[in-house]
This record gives structure tokens, C-alpha cells and sequence, in this order.
């Protein structure tokens, strides 16, 4: 008897990720491309939409089709997520622009700074808005050809389908433009802006079906064609669902490119096709940008692969005084690792880069428990994944940290959020039913040392005392 199959694909920010996931949950296969971000310039950081995306998705698509145990025309849905703000959008000709900036490219910082100031939005670099006014100022002949801003899972929905939409999350992302209560964009500000409205697709849930793929795809990919195709959403709301965490008694830590630490209020089930982030559903309680960057960076500086920086820094003997690491101080944003934008404190002269790179991580651990210990109830359980998990370290530390065992899932992810999202949209499977099916990944538990947590206690306060010296300090 044929199983049923579902796609998921995430677009995440130095990879491309697909999964195939069965109705049952017993059969699950990942394929992944790595690519890398591009910076021209200081403060600039880019994809290259097509080749990143859409020429990646063929060639992994190609290789999935080899491990499929069923027929490819038993997938009844795929699924699509994304990181997400990125400035992506198509031409008056349906092709996309040849590059997609990132949520951590800063070039729109004058803009952001007038949208503040002029028209009191409540708007940064991250958001898109900015680059948007950016392009029509700095590149008027490039913006003049803009037809559509989508996202990046939005330009994939295009690609397989050629429906042009937006999710309602994303939507909400492009910088207070947008009113989820009555689904509509703000004309007033996009008047005053000299924005076209046409510019932005009518908003959709994540879960709503899009459109089948086409005929033409269908020949190029081997995927079946009118296969339906969901809106999707960002990659944070995907991995809350393909990590289990879906309810109030849980909380989410996720270790990529950036940390976040995601504290739910509601269940997600209540939220799918609205907005997800918010008071009353889920909440962002912190987020590190310069995570997964900085570990890259650390180790292309010493030149030293990571599985070895993580022996050495563990090896060490804690010291009652350990330096202290700002790697994003002067921005509090992606800056750059070891360069004008980090601090380091207490750094003695017989330490070295295992020393450097135990202090990164506590940073970034003490970010994350402070978070965590700012909630009035704690959750129950703490979920943890993303690519930065595969330190056992890392995780150690974090435990420590927060004094509770935290729940790590290595096969957890967005494109398995993905597939479940697409399971909901064809309306096959219930939460219940994705507990069910999360149950059957393999999972451990990582415990707090009771003999470290004296260390971790006096490191927490050194960390919390010294935040309060440096809000005072200017950085000029």
C-alpha cells in the first residue's frame, strides 16, 4: 500500500535544506547544499537568490529522488520556509533581482534612522522597509524595475507555482506597513514613501495552499505536477514546529547563524495562518545575531576547524576569573568578530584561542539564560537545535546556565517544520498527530554539572554586572 509524502524546503542562511517526511513518521530523509553569503563591501550581505535557491533546489530535488522508498507522486503537499527579513523581489520581466539582502546587512541604517524620525515607525536595519527606501534612492533605475517584494520561500512558491505571495509573518516583518487586523497595507505610509501598494502581495496564512506546482516545473524538477503548494512562513516559526515545541510549558533555544531563545504563550496550533509572534502567541525573548557567524569566524582566525576548538576549550581548567566576550558590542548586531565591534575583558596573558572561544560560547550562553530567568513561570522543558548544537559544549554550558536540562533534537529543523506545515495544510495531520511523529526522532537530554554551578553562578553575575557598567559606556 502507498504511503503518503511530504515536502518540506528551508532556506536558511549559508544552506539549502529539503526533507521528505512519510505520513507515518517512519520514514524521514535531508538533503542540504551549503552556499555563502556575500559581502562586497563592509556591512553588506547578500544572496544570490537563483543560484542559491532555485538552481540548489533542482540539484537536491535530483538527489532526494534516489532515497524515495514510495513513488514521487504520492507527495500530497510541500511545505516552504525561509529566513526571514530579506529583501527579495521580482522585475516587471517575472525574474528575480540578482541579489536578496540579508535581515544583517546594514547599508539602509540612514534610512531606518529618517523612517524613525520623520515618520515615528518603529523600524531598523533588520526590517525591510529600509533597504526598500535605500534601492529607491541610491538605485533608482534598479527600483524602477521592481514588480513584486516577496520573501525568499515566497520566490520559491513563485518559481514552483507562479503565484506571487507573502506570508502573514513576513508581512509584518517588512517594517510597519502592514495591519493584520483587517489584512491590509498601509497606504498612508506608502503615499508618503512614493510606494506602490502593487508592490506587496494580499497577505496569507502559512497554511494556506498557494497553488499546484506547474506543468513546466513538473518537467524540469520530477516533482508531480499540481501538487499543492503552501504560502509558508519564516524559519523560527518552522523550527518551533519541527522541534516540538508547541505549547506554553515549553520553550525553544536555537543555535544557527544567530541565537534565539523563543518563549511560547499560547499553542502554536491557535496561530498557524496569522501573524506568530507576538503577545499572547510566541515571543522572541532574545536574539543573538552573531552566533553561528562569530564560531565560523573564530575559527577561520586561528585557523583551527571547530571539532578542535571545542576539545580544546573544553579541556580547560575554569578559572575563577575568565575573560569576558562582547563579540557585538559596539552594535549589538552582526558586527564583525575580532574587529572594531567586539570587547573582551579580563583576556590574562597566558590564555589562548581555547580560552577565546570558551568565552564566546558563555557569552552567548549567559545572553540566552538571562532570557530565560526574565520569565515569571519557567517552562517545563526546554527544546534546543540548529547547526551550532553539534558542540556538546555548547549545550553543556547553556545547561548550566540556565540550571535545567535542556531537550536537544539533532534531526530538529525548519524544513521538518516545513513538511508538518504542509500536512496541516491538506488537512491530514492535527498537533497530536505531530507529537506523535516527533516522538520517533532520537533525543538526549543534556543534565546541568552539579559541580559547575557554582562557577556558572558567579560567571552569571560577572556577566550581569558588567552589562550594567557598559550600558553607560558611549562607543564612539
Amino acid at each position: 500500500m502507498a504511503e503518503d509524502y511530504y515536502l518540506g524546503i528551508d532556506i536558511g542562511s549559508s544552506s539549502l535544506k529539503v526533507a521528505l517526511l512519510s505520513k507515518e513518521g517512519d520514514f524521514f530523509a535531508r538533503k542540504s547544499k551549503k552556499y555563502q553569503i556575500k559581502s562586497k563591501a563592509p556591512g553588506r550581505a547578500v544572496h544570490e537568490p537563483k543560484k542559491f535557491w532555485w538552481d540548489n533546489l533542482q540539484d537536491l530535488l535530483s538527489d532526494l529522488w534516489q532515497e524515495i522508498p514510495g513513488d514521487k507522486e504520492d507527495i500530497k503537499a510541500i511545505g516552504l520556509t525561509g529566513l526571514v527579513p530579506v529583501f527579495t523581489a521580482l522585475n516587471n520581466q517575472g525574474e528575480v533581482l540578482p541579489e536578496a539582502i540579508l535581515h544583517i546587512d546594514n547599508r539602509a541604517s540612514e534610512e531606518a534612522e529618517y523612517l524613525q524620525r520623520e515618520l515615528g515607525l518603529n523600524v531598523s536595519t533588520e526590517n525591510i522597509l529600509p533597504t526598500i527606501c535605500w534601492l529607491a534612492q541610491q538605485k533608482p533605475s534598479l527600483f524602477q524595475e521592481i514588480d513584486t517584494v516577496l520573501s525568499p520561500h515566497g520566490y520559491l512558491v513563485y518559481r514552483l507555482t507562479g503565484e506571487k505571495t507573502l506570508d502573514k509573518d513576513s508581512a509584518l516583518m517588512i517594517g510597519e506597513i502592514y495591519n493584520p487586523k483587517d489584512n491590509s497595507w498601509a497606504e498612508p505610509v506608502l503615499e508618503k514613501l512614493g510606494l506602490a501598494k502593487s508592490l506587496f502581495p494580499l497577505p496569507q496564512g502559512a497554511a494556506k495552499i498557494a497553488g499546484g506546482v506547474t506543468k513546466k516545473v513538473a518537467e524540469e524538477t520530477g516533482l508531480p505536477a499540481g501538487v499543492p503548494v503552501i504560502t509558508g512562513t519564516g524559519d523560527s516559526f518552522a523550527t518551533l514546529l519541527g522541534s516540538g515545541t508547541y505549547n506554553p510549558e515549553q520553550a525553544l533555544i536555537y543555535l544557527g547563524t544567530s541565537a534565539t531563545y523563543i518563549k511560547l504563550d499560547s499553542s502554536v496550533d491557535n496561530y498557524i495562518n496569522k501573524p506568530h509572534f507576538k503577545a499572547g502567541r510566541a515571543r522572541f525573548l532574545t536574539k543573538v545575531l552573531s552566533c553561528g557567524e562569530s564560531l565560523e569566524k573564530l575559527s577561520r582566525t586561528f585557523n583551527r576547524g571547530l571539532e578542535e576548538l571545542n576539545k580544546a576549550a573544553a579541556n580547560l581548567v575554569l578559572s575563577e576569573s575568565p575573560p569576558l566576550f562582547y563579540p557585538d558590542f559596539r552594535s549589538r548586531q552582526a558586527s564583525g568578530l575580532l574587529g572594531t565591534g567586539a570587547l573582551l575583558l579580563n583576556w590574562q596573558i597566558n590564555q589562548g584561542y581555547p580560552h577565546l572561544y570558551r568565552a564566546l560560547l558563555e557569552s552567548i550562553a549567559f545572553r540566552l539564560a538571562r532570557a530565560h530567568f526574565s520569565q515569571d513561570k519557567l517552562p517545563q522543558e526546554i527544546n534546543i537545535c540548529g547547526g551550532c548544537t553539534q558542540s556538546e559544549l555548547f549545550l553543556k554550558i547553556i545547561a548550566n546556565f540556565c540550571q535545567q536540562k535542556v531537550r536537544h533534537i539533532p534531526e530538529a529543523g525548519a524544513d521538518l517544520g516545513a513538511c508538518l506545515i504542509a500536512s496541516r495544510a491538506v488537512g491530514d495531520l492535527a498537533i497530536a498527530d505531530w507529537k506523535n511523529i516527533l516522538d520517533r526522532f532520537a533525543s538526549n537530554n543534556v543534565i546541568p554539572e552539579l559541580e559547575q554551578k557554582k562557577y556558572y553562578n558567579q560567571l552569571y553575575e560577572k556577566y550581569q554586572h558588567q552589562e550594567k557598567l557598559l550600558t553607560k559606556v558611549k562607543y564612539n
